[in-house]
């Protein structure tokens, strides 16, 4: 599991803190900012998901715990096929 969280105050205006911190370098590969009322989650830059609501919390949560860095995915894959090049194919 790889990835960031950036807990900002219910007062600040958290689309604008978003753009301040991707602007300033943050990483966006797999970030959820997030104001008590309000989460979004970033994934390789895109918005994956937005929410106020808790149900769609819970998927949002889910999203960036199960998020793998593509570099990994394919380490992951290079390894299988060294350990079981047979069954790789």
């Amino acid at each position: 599991m790889h990835g960031w969280w950036e807990a900002k105050d219910e007062k600040d205006d958290l689309d604008k803190e978003i753009t301040v911190k991707l602007a300033k370098g943050y990483p966006n590969d797999n970030i959820i900012f997030e104001d008590t009322r309000t989460a979004v989650l970033l994934q390789q830059g895109a918005e994956v998901c937005a929410s106020r609501e808790r149900r769609k919390s819970n998927a949002l949560i889910g999203c960036f715990f199960n998020y793998e860095l593509p570099e990994c995915r394919i380490s992951q894959r290079v390894q299988f096929m060294i350990e079981l090049p047979g069954v790789a194919l």
